[in-house]
């Protein structure tokens, strides 16, 4: 059950377009919401800073100058999408595009390394380079990895650093800083590639793929990579995409912000959460159509075994639910290490407050924190730097590490900091209704507006509507755990198929001629060439007037 929050009333598509988009435009005109501008034209000093601009004009001068004295490139990437994605686009920018064969890349393991550049990948740097001077270009890491360039500095390396996390007040000595929390760090490699001559608009789907599995707000520039990407994505996807999309018996050319975020993400975040993320690189990377079908085969598998495993880690999660603290913090030695992240996820959907979920990896325990919207979890987590051995992250998403006796201390600082700081805050979930309107403003002309808002995502959410006394005429239990309900459901004179997943067993005796007010959103149904419009339901509420 959700707390409804209902913007408007309407009986007008006319009234209800305009305050779709009122909630939504922000400073663009309609022109520019509708029909984003190309993401190149995002990139000066205006939208990011002159500070960023001076580093991507030094991070391609040192690239050109690396290259003319033949010296080694290391790409130091990260272990999910958005550093997978961004480490592909750098190197086959260095590799194809600029045809430089001494370009190689290291990503972290998650288990042996940790996160970003740290002491161990240093030394896997050390050992690639046969200690010999090289050039470093970090993508979607770096930022707080002061000491590790420090040392590489000292041994006379050059450090290329793009990052899009946490800034510190102290930025690591690297030759170039291409930093921003605007885009992410596959927006970053691609502009950079752009900067090196690489003009392929595959790379501006990659950087899409990222910004969506990333879930950055879609406005202005991120809007746009999105927009576009998806565009390329349709038409002339990567070899991979496109055989991905093969392989799920889905045609490329109906990928949608969904299948960025919950189709190609997740296998893309898999092999990293499992085990290496080699296997997602060498995907990205690949033109040959055999190896890609193997890999295609070994990430899905790797997916399936990562689902297993979370759905074993959430039926043993144990949450008091009668005494929830406003942030929730859930230790088990035996989690899963790779799939924290997502538990900690569940947590806050379910609960509506920030989680941090935390195991044992030998000599120390690792964490993964989320959080929601008005709660900056990163921020929060900073103010106790001491309590850990690393942290680092976003406004809602950080990872952390620390001794198993400095638990408890933390757990009861930030206990006591939400009390003191959110004392006055909602942790009720509140669902945001555009507006509440009757069945017969539902029709093709609606649907077809709805699509036109798309991309969707943070800050450009898909509609939800809400309608009340909705009359029950049929209903049906699906799915091979019948956990999913179909109703057929009657207002003002017309009937809407509405579909309910994973159902609260609170509604498991609805009947028929029953009365129920309802949260949806609009969806297109597309079955034997025939084209109807289907309710996707959010919530009920039981009406018995």
């Amino acid at each position: 059950m959700f707390d409804w929050d209902i913007k408007v009333s309407s009986n007008n598509f006319k009234v209800l377009s305009e305050n779709l988009l009122a909630s939504r435009i922000g400073n663009l005109t309609k022109e520019q919401y509708f029909n984003p501008p190309q993401p190149v034209s995002f990139i000066s000093e205006a939208y990011f800073d002159p500070f960023f601009i001076e580093n991507l004009k030094k991070a391609k001068e040192i690239i050109f100058d690396a290259i003319k004295n033949n010296e080694l490139i290391i790409i130091h990437g990260d272990y999910d999408a958005d550093g997978v994605c961004a480490t592909s686009i750098i190197l086959k920018t260095i590799k194809e595009t600029l045809n430089y064969p001494l370009c190689e890349y290291i990503i972290p393991d998650r288990f042996e390394d940790g996160y970003g550049l740290s002491d161990k990948t240093l030394q896997k740097i050390l050992d690639l380079s046969f200690n010999q001077k090289h050039l470093l270009i970090t993508v979607d890491c770096g930022i707080t990895s002061i000491s590790q360039i420090n040392e590489l500095k000292k041994k006379g390396n050059r450090i290329i650093l793009t990052d899009h996390h946490h800034k510190p007040e102290i930025l690591p000595e690297a030759d170039a800083v291409v930093w921003s929390d605007k885009v992410v760090g596959s927006t970053l490699a691609w502009i950079l590639s752009l900067g090196l001559g690489n003009k392929d608009p595959k790379f501006l789907s990659l950087a899409s793929i990222a910004t969506v599995t990333d879930v950055f707000p879609l406005t202005d520039m991120n809007r746009s990579i999105v927009k576009h990407g998806i565009k390329v994505l349709q038409t002339n996807p990567p070899l991979p995409i496109k055989s991905l999309s093969a392989y799920l018996g889905k045609s490329f050319k109906d990928i949608g912000t969904y299948e960025l975020g919950f189709v190609i993400g997740p296998r893309l975040n898999s092999s990293g959460r499992i085990g290496s993320a080699d296997s997602s690189i060498e995907f990205m990377i690949s033109e040959d159509g055999d190896i890609v079908k193997e890999l295609i085969s070994k990430i899905d598998t790797i997916n399936q075994k990562r689902q297993q495993i979370t759905e074993e880690s959430l039926e043993s999660l144990v949450v008091d639910e009668l005494n929830l603290p406003k942030i929730v913090v859930v230790y088990n030695p035996n989690f899963h290490e790779g799939v924290m992240g997502l538990i900690a996820s569940k947590i806050v959907q379910k609960y509506h407050r920030p989680a941090l979920v935390i195991s044992n990896n030998h000599d120390k325990l690792k964490g993964s924190a989320r959080s929601i919207k008005g709660i900056n979890v990163i921020e929060i987590l900073n103010n106790y730097k001491d309590l850990f051995i690393s942290v680092g992250g976003h406004e809602l998403a950080a990872g952390f590490s620390l001794s198993e006796e400095k638990l408890a201390e933390l757990t009861e600082k930030l206990n006591s900091h939400m009390e003191v700081n959110f004392s006055n805050f909602s942790f009720i979930k509140k669902i945001k209704v555009d507006a509440e309107i009757g069945f017969d403003l539902i029709d093709m002309g609606l649907l077809n507006f709805i699509k036109s808002m798309e991309p969707f995502g943070p800050s450009n959410d898909e509609p939800n509507f809400s309608t009340n006394q909705t009359v029950i005429k049929d209903k049906k239990f699906m799915g091979e755990k019948k956990n999913h309900m179909s109703l057929i459901l009657e207002h003002s004179g017309k009937t809407f198929k509405a579909l309910l997943f994973n159902f609260d067993k609170a509604y498991e005796n609805l009947y028929l001629g029953q009365k129920i007010d309802i949260v949806y959103k609009i969806r297109k149904n597309e079955y034997n060439n025939k084209i109807s419009i289907d309710l996707n339901l959010i919530d009920i509420k039981l009406n018995n007037d």
